[in-house]
Order: structure tokens, then C-alpha cells, then sequence
């Protein structure tokens, strides 16, 4: 399991899940004891995680309910919340986007219950996702702006999740938000504010959400030579990181940029791909 920890935190996803499947299966061997379920429950969400940068979720909902059945056997409310939380990130992902609200909604209790910050904020992040699915730009604004209140100076650097960075994730949906109801100044600082916080982590998925962020906010406004680089790095990136589910967001937003930039010929093979 450490290794495969160590993996996600160098973006070596298939590597990753090929040691949490190692760990489940060594699971195996031990005496079932509430100690070893709970690991049961941890490594289906390690494995979850890691899969969820390839957009496997047939495979993560399998994973998400057999650890919901283990960890209601275990009355175990901390990781019911961590649960719920990976729900509604999967339910967004899979465009259940109302589910997605509710599980959501269900983690923050349960966070609210149990104490636990991480799976808070996460769930947080998760809603805001789900509003900003479903084109509630206000509503998902107030959500990323609650997470960004909280994480500010040295508690910007805690990562709440193993893929990326909450705080720097958080500025870059905003970011993202804002741009979509004209609120293009804030929308700008936020995207910047994103992009720099994503460069200090080592966490390619970071970076590419920064720069969708970042440069739908200049793309909305209209200044598409400062929006053109920006998203071009985000594609390069998903593609040498090999980070296809966050490749269609921001390669669309390239693709629109080149067209409205007279580069049609650059432009339709990102939009057909």
C-alpha cells in the first residue's frame, strides 16, 4: 500500500493500482479482524483514486460499494464519509449529477460527525463539481469559495487528496465558475492564483486542472493569446501524463480557442479527437 501511495504521488497510476491489487490480495492471508477490514475499505479507496485518471468507473463503483458494505458492518462513520465522498466524485464523473449532490451532501455529515476535515473539504469539492455540472454557476462559486476561505496560507499546502491539490483545485474551479456568469476579473485572479499554487505540488493532475481553469477564464473574456498557451499546456500535459479524463475539457476549450483565432485546421482534429 505505501508503495502504491508513492506511486500516485508520481503520477504512476497503472503502477499504483498494480500495488494496492498486490495488498488486497495479501489481505487475504491474514486473520479477518476489524484491523484488516478497515485496510480492506482503505485500499478499494486507494485503488478508486488511482483509476479514476483513466475514467475505469464501472470498476470504481464496484469498488466504492463493497466498501460501503464493509465499512456499514463496522459502523465506522469516518469511513463512511470518505465513502459517500468518492461517490459523488464518481457520480459527477458518470453525469449523476443529482446523486452526485446528495452523496455529497450525505459526506459532509458524516465529515461533520466524525471530525474529519479531509473528507469535508473533498466533499466540498465534489458538490461544487456537480452544481457546475448541472450549470448552477452561483451555487458551485459559494462552495469553491468556502473551500478556498479555509485553505489559505500554510494550510494551502495540505493535500487533501492523494491525485492533487485541494486548495490550488479549488481556485481553479472557481476560476472556472466565475468566467461562466462575466465575472472575468475575479475569474482571472483566481485562475492565476490556481495555476501558481498547482506548480509548487508535485502533481501533474494539478497542474492540468489549473490550466483548464485558467485558461477558460481568459477564453470566456476573450483575450485568446493569453488563453491559448495556457490551455496548450494543459493538453500537452494530459497527453505526456497520460491523463485522459481530464483531456476532453480542455482540449475542447483549445480546440474553440484556435477556431475563434481563424486556426481551423488546428482546431477541428482536438474537437473531433
Amino acid at each position: 500500500r505505501q508503495a502504491g501511495a508513492k506511486a500516485i504521488g508520481h503520477s504512476a497510476y497503472r503502477e499504483a493500482v498494480t500495488f494496492f491489487e498486490q495488498a488486497l490480495e495479501a489481505l487475504q492471508h491474514l486473520p479477518d479482524s476489524r484491523h484488516t477490514r478497515e485496510q480492506t475499505i482503505d485500499l478499494r479507496l486507494d485503488m478508486g483514486s488511482a483509476l479514476s485518471a483513466f475514467g475505469e468507473f464501472r470498476r470504481i463503483l464496484t469498488l466504492l460499494r463493497e466498501a460501503d458494505t464493509l465499512a456499514t458492518t463496522l459502523d465506522d462513520s469516518h469511513r463512511l464519509g470518505r465513502i459517500s465522498a468518492s461517490m459523488s466524485q464518481y457520480f459527477d464523473y458518470a453525469g449523476n449529477y443529482e446523486h452526485a449532490v446528495a452523496a455529497s451532501q450525505r459526506a459532509l455529515t458524516l465529515a461533520t460527525t466524525s471530525g474529519d476535515v479531509r473528507t469535508r473539504f473533498l466533499a466540498n469539492q465534489h458538490m461544487s463539481g456537480a452544481y457546475f455540472s448541472l450549470g448552477d454557476y452561483r451555487r458551485a462559486s459559494d462552495r469553491y469559495r468556502e473551500n478556498v476561505t479555509y485553505l489559505t496560507g500554510d494550510s494551502a499546502r495540505v493535500r487533501f487528496d492523494a491525485q492533487s491539490s485541494t486548495a490550488a483545485n479549488s481556485r481553479s474551479w472557481l476560476a472556472w465558475c466565475l468566467a461562466e456568469v462575466g465575472e472575468f476579473v475575479e475569474a482571472s485572479a483566481w485562475g492565476e492564483e490556481g495555476i501558481r499554487l498547482a506548480e509548487t505540488v508535485d502533481s501533474p493532475w494539478t497542474v492540468v486542472i489549473a490550466c483548464g481553469g485558467a485558461g477558460l477564464a481568459s477564453l470566456r473574456h476573450g483575450d485568446l493569446s493569453k488563453a491559448i498557451p495556457v490551455l496548450e499546456r494543459g493538453v500537452r500535459l494530459c497527453q505526456s501524463a497520460q491523463l485522459p479524463l481530464f483531456f476532453p475539457r480542455v482540449a475542447s476549450a483549445l480546440g474553440l480557442a484556435y477556431a475563434q483565432s481563424g486556426r481551423l485546421a488546428e482546431g477541428l482534429p482536438l474537437l473531433e479527437q
